[in-house]
């Protein structure tokens, strides 16, 4: 018996069908083509904005009709944005010829396309980098507590509730009736888990803290040593 045809992804096929009357129907089947055009989209939220991430299938192309547009959005941060690489991060899903995505870090992403045409023939493209952009996932929430007499703890999330790093935090003396409030340091960083803190040396009364365009605390802070 003859071996089975091997028929590679990409390969154009021709199939060609004769009948008992001798009439011939032939129809050529060739994969289609992913094209990806990616563009960034800020949205409002209240007094927060936000870069979401626009995917565009349009342009894609077929000798049929394209009826499904399946993404593959993959977190390439610990590959530094390599696409070329493996990728270990699990893949996001979106489908459509043109999504919007909402990432849940600020990334860089690693991102490909495969369309499937109305004859069942696919093709999927090359991973395409997209590069970090700390709007995705902007800081949204400031959160500053007394801890220890004489401490204040401060917290920084984004929107989707993740610490974030290396956000500069203003210590601001508002009210110091007695004039003998001070504090360990007027500038911070947050760490790694979006945390920072202040120690109150000496006095009492009221600081401000303040944090880019996030809406500014207002602390009562008092020194009990």
């Amino acid at each position: 018996p003859n071996s089975p045809l091997f028929i590679g992804t990409n390969a154009q096929i021709k199939i060609m069908i004769m009948t008992s009357l001798n009439n011939f129907f032939e129809q050529t089947y060739k994969s289609p083509n992913p094209v990806i055009q990616s563009s960034i989209a800020t949205e409002n939220l209240g007094e927060l904005q936000r870069d979401v991430l626009v995917l565009d299938g349009s342009q894609s192309t077929s000798d049929n009709t394209i009826n499904l547009w399946n993404w593959s959005i993959v977190d390439a941060s610990p590959a530094g944005g390599n696409c070329g690489g493996t990728l270990t991060n699990p893949a996001n899903y979106s489908t459509g010829k043109v999504t919007r995505y909402n990432p849940p870090s600020i990334g860089p992403f690693c991102v490909n396309l495969t369309v499937t045409d109305n004859t069942g023939m696919m093709a999927t493209s090359n991973y395409i980098s997209i590069p970090a952009d700390p709007q995705f996932s902007p800081p949204a929430n400031l959160y500053a507590v007394p801890v220890v007499p004489g401490w204040v703890n401060v917290t920084i999330k984004d929107i989707h509730g993740i610490g974030v790093s290396n956000l500069s935090v203003n210590y601001i003396v508002e009210y110091n009736q007695f004039g003998d409030l001070t504090l360990s340091k007027y500038e911070g960083m947050t760490d790694p888990n979006g945390n920072d803190s202040v120690e109150v040396m000496s006095g009492n009364g009221t600081i401000k803290i303040v944090s880019g365009q996030l809406s500014p605390i207002e602390l009562a802070v008092a020194n009990t040593s």
